[in-house]
């Protein structure tokens, strides 16, 4: 049942300014949404908002609420797929917020907020067609009904010729190269699962001698429950055959959805590594960027959050779809929970279980072409765009096979890289930096620069200014704490050097000058890789060096950042950003900040005034290791009036 205002609803008001006036405030909604279908799902969307409570919390929940058709970040995606749940009235902006868009008719304050939004699709057939005059006008998307019925044993996929044959021109373009996709050399250890009738038993085949041929990657979540394993003992068996029955349902779906697309072998990490053997772990682990950079796809099972899930994960709705009618439309719309997807920087599959994995991170960004099967729909993502099982299309290639956008970007691709990597969790601290390699390889390879455990050489002074993120729990509500390892994994100036989300301080720097040299560098490598482990890491550098003298303020809503008033002039002050919040003692020790770049505010940015434009300087925080002259230990970073003050000096320094 609807309410008179959700069957009042027109495709021309919701592609109007500022869109079709839903409701008086978001108290009238939630009241509707007792009686109302549409309303239900709608409330639904926007108090699942994370600006609902801050908007209910500065007063302004009175504010009338408008539906709207969504404007697509993609300037070449012009279709409605969506209904957007707007108010204009608080003004508020996010860098990050690609929906954000400011009502012409208003004055300057007058932002518009989203809290949500419904997805559309018409079923069975469009209701306007695209090129109809009507769907010309209100540039309309149809979607189709989605099957939630997951009984069911394969994919609807396109055959590997297919893929083939379409993503060919996009891997061409991607590579920089004319040549038709061949078979690739295959790694170690493939799964053979036998001719796609499933007349064969799977079994793990060893390449004693180079071999070619086409392979799928699986990418899953291993979890804390046993997960088959190939080990010293069981690799004989395994050679052998490995029954399906025997095979948890993520790999079991694995096998299925490759034999289905007519490929004969399968990747899985740990039943193609053999884990009881660290040589051979270090070994695979860093052929990872060609495993799964050169894999025919990789199969992602993005809501699993162990080997028993599956691929095909059951499909939980809360809310039926909504049947509508809009009264100049010839048919009927249907309205349905909307999957926000393809809108953040790195992650296209947000919110799944597997996004919470480390490992699994660059297992999604070095393929050509992944198919992720998620608890809301299944994604496919190639080198000409992504696209999901709802309808979104989005045309932005993968940056890592496009060499022109990364030279573009430059290092902030690197930094945007990191900061959503060290978000997730691992199960061994150790894989910090391993687990990454596969990334830094691929990128070694296009920037032809030399890799630092973390840092890149041709960028050190604006990366060595990693800090803490302030990311906030979604269970508990609290900042994400920062430890530091139990045992040595990274060198103190390396991000790898602590647990946690980490954030780059230069990523806002439009203009910044270098202050600091880079002298020498050594970084010994474990294993067979020089973007894998670590033993030790030293970099020479020769700035300005201060000492941070005075009274310490912890009272920041930040428990790392701290404001020191100079106990010289009491006028200046330096804001230091510990690297672990708790390790507060720093401030009674002997403390000294090394200059790396300057940097000018934006006009306005502190002062309040357009005219006014700051300088100041960034710098590490650096203890004496007392071990050796001038050998230090990073603590933090700071930032500091760009004037620097008598007593400082220029030093070389050794930085462990």
């Amino acid at each position: 049942m609807l309410c008179r205002s959700c069957t009042g609803i027109t495709l021309k008001a919701l592609s109007a300014q500022p869109g079709y006036p839903h409701s008086n405030s978001f108290k009238a909604l939630e009241a509707s949404s007792k009686t109302c279908s549409l309303c239900a799902l709608l409330w639904d969307a926007a108090s699942k908002s994370p600006l609902f409570n801050r908007r209910s919390s500065t007063g302004n929940s009175e504010d009338p609420i408008y539906l709207r058709r969504t404007k697509a970040p993609d300037d070449d995606d012009k279709f409605l797929r969506a209904i957007q749940i707007v108010s204009q009235r608080l003004a508020w902006s996010s860098d990050d917020d690609e929906w954000l868009s400011v009502l012409p008719e208003y004055d300057l304050e007058s932002y518009v907020e989203q809290y949500g939004a419904v997805a559309l699709y018409s079923h069975p057939t469009p209701c306007l067609k695209y090129g109809s005059p009507a769907g010309d006008d209100h540039n309309l998307r149809m979607g189709q009904k989605e099957n939630l019925d997951i009984n069911f044993s394969l994919p609807n996929t396109l055959p590997a010729d297919q893929i083939h044959e379409r993503d060919t021109r996009a891997n061409v373009i991607a590579r920089g190269t004319r040549e038709i996709e061949l078979p690739r050399r295959l790694p170690s250890r493939v799964i053979d699962v036998g001719p796609s009738n499933g007349s064969q038993v799977p079994h793990l085949h060893v390449c004693e001698q180079p071999e070619e041929g086409f392979w799928i990657a699986l990418s899953h979540c291993w979890g804390s429950i046993p997960l088959l394993r190939t080990t010293t003992q069981t690799l004989s068996k395994h050679k052998q055959g490995m029954p399906m029955s025997s095979l948890p349902p993520s790999f079991r779906d694995a096998v299925i959805i490759t034999r289905e697309l007519g490929i004969r072998y399968l990747w899985i990490d740990s039943l193609c590594i053999v884990q009881d053997n660290l040589d051979d772990w270090r070994k695979e682990s860093a052929e990872m960027s060609r495993i799964y950079g050169m894999s025919f796809l990789t199969i992602i099972a993005a809501g699993a959050s162990n080997s028993q899930g599956g691929c095909f994960v059951p499909r939980v709705t809360r809310f039926p779809p909504v049947e509508i009618h809009p009264v100049d439309s010839p048919g009927p719309f249907f309205a349905r929970e909307y999957i926000e997807i393809f809108n953040r920087q790195i992650d296209h599959h947000s919110r799944e279980p597997i996004d919470r994995r480390g490992w699994c991170f660059q297992e999604s960004v070095l393929p050509k072409r992944t198919l992720s099967y998620g608890t809301k729909m299944m994604t496919w993502r190639c080198q000409m765009g992504s696209f999901s099982e709802q309808g979104n299309y989005k045309s932005e290639p993968w940056t890592l096979y496009h060499e022109t956008e990364l030279s573009s970007y430059g290092y902030s691709r690197w930094e945007f890289i990191v900061q959503e990597y060290t978000s997730r969790s691992f199960t061994y601290e150790k894989d910090k930096l391993i687990a990454l390699a596969g990334v830094a390889e691929e990128l070694s390879r296009i920037w032809k620069d030399t890799y630092l455990a973390g840092i890149w050489g041709g960028d050190v002074n604006r990366q060595l200014l990693w800090a803490k993120d302030g990311i906030i729990d979604r269970t508990t509500g609290s900042e994400i704490k920062a430890t530091r390892p139990t045992q040595f994994r990274a060198p103190s100036w390396s991000w790898a050097a602590i647990n946690g989300p980490i954030l780059f301080r230069a990523n806002w720097m439009q203009e910044y000058k270098s202050l600091a040299e880079l002298i020498d560098t050594e970084v010994i490598a474990l294993g067979n890789t020089p973007f894998g482990e670590v033993s030790s890491g030293v970099l020479k550098l020769r700035s300005t060096m201060e000492r941070v003298m005075g009274q310490w303020d912890f009272t920041d809503r930040h428990a790392s950042v701290a404001k020191v008033t100079s106990s010289i002039t009491p006028e200046s002050y330096t804001t230091c950003f510990l690297d672990i919040p708790e390790e507060r003692d720093w401030a009674s020790t002997e403390l000294w900040c090394l200059r790396l770049v300057s940097t000018l505010s934006e006009p306005g940015w502190i002062e309040k005034d357009p005219n006014v434009r700051v300088m100041n300087a960034y710098g590490l925080l650096l203890v004496a290791t007392g071990k050796a002259d001038e050998e230090y230990i990073r603590v933090g970073i700071a930032k500091l009036d760009f004037e620097a003050p008598a007593a400082t000096e220029v030093k070389t320094i050794t930085l462990v």
